[in-house]
């Protein structure tokens, strides 16, 4: 399996980048309410703890278990979302926000597949926003389909390290990004995600903040690959998923998230901040986990794209 950043091809990440702008407002699709028959429906929580989860990972909207003839393997049942309109139309205009709604939305229906294989994907959908001014691409990108459980088998390390550890060693390589990065970090936040089920079920977003970001464009293969070590990247993964944010003060201009149950990957940067398609991996990332060691230089498989503007 490939670094899980590369994954996906090369138009799939141009429409992410540029059409990013549009995934709050996706609505539309013809879906029936699901009825929770049959042996895998009972094996997911109810409508009440799924809204509890999805509010849990993606405060103030709401969701549920739908079904839909789009899977993999027929009709199987979507998870969800619906965005409220106020918070939508506040959050259209920020593809990082857009970007990292979708990453944590994936990230908890791979986790529901994970114990019922007849939950295939998810979709994003805002109430009062008209779908008349997205375009059909951005319609189709911006739902999504888990793949198969068979191809999730080679995730055996999934899950293999507890939450402890994991954050300790996510702790590492930040402390070895700022030793590499001296002065040019200014502070750096990470927030833990608990997905439902099990403790093991965990990912990471962080947060790195400089106040002069062109110090750190020698070090974007150890902030964007660098700080995977021991976490995500491989089929060696430990974790579900991990989200890199790196803003310059409090304004986002490049971001990465991966989400391991679903193999995919997304990365996104500003129109002045363009990213390499090579990043070098310079400093010297331990991994205390079984998990990825990452080392040399990461090839992308696109190069960065421009997120579009509203206005």
């Amino acid at each position: 399996m490939s670094n899980l950043v590369t994954k996906l091809p090369r138009p799939t990440w141009h429409l992410l980048a540029m059409a990013a702008l549009g995934l709050l407002l996706l609505s539309g699709f013809i879906l029936l309410k699901d009825g929770g028959q049959g042996a895998s429906a009972a094996s997911t929580p109810g409508h009440a703890a799924i809204s509890a989860d999805v509010q849990a990972v993606l405060p103030g909207t709401r969701g549920e278990l739908i079904t839909s003839t789009s899977g993999y393997n027929g009709e199987g049942r979507i998870l969800a979302v619906e965005v409220p309109r106020d918070l939508a139309v506040t959050e259209v205009g920020n593809p990082y926000a857009v970007a990292d709604a979708a990453w944590r939305i994936r990230l908890l229906a791979a986790d529901l597949a994970a114990d019922a294989p007849d939950v295939t994907g998810y979709q994003l959908s805002s109430t009062g926003v008209s779908p008349a001014a997205i375009s059909p691409a951005v319609v189709g990108e911006l739902t999504g389909t888990l793949p198969p459980p068979a191809a999730t088998q080679e995730l055996r390390k999934l899950g293999s390290a507890s939450p402890e550890a994991t954050r300790a060693q996510l702790e590492s390589n930040i402390a070895v990004l700022r030793k590499g990065a001296s002065g040019a970090i200014d502070n750096v936040t990470i927030e833990s995600l608990q997905l439902p089920d099990t403790a093991e079920h965990t990912a990471f977003a962080i947060n790195v903040e400089s106040g002069n970001v062109a110090k750190l464009k020698p070090f974007l293969g150890d902030i964007f690959v660098g700080l995977q070590t021991g976490l995500v990247g491989s089929e060696n993964a430990v974790i579900d998923g991990l989200a890199i944010v790196l803003s310059e003060g409090s304004k986002p201009i490049a971001g990465s998230w991966i989400a391991t149950r679903a193999l995919t990957g997304a990365i996104l940067s500003s129109p002045d901040f363009p990213m390499p398609e090579s990043m070098a991996i310079t400093l010297p990332f331990a991994a205390s986990t079984n998990g990825p060691t990452p080392q040399g230089t990461a090839t992308l498989g696109a190069t960065s794209e421009e997120p579009q503007s509203t206005g």
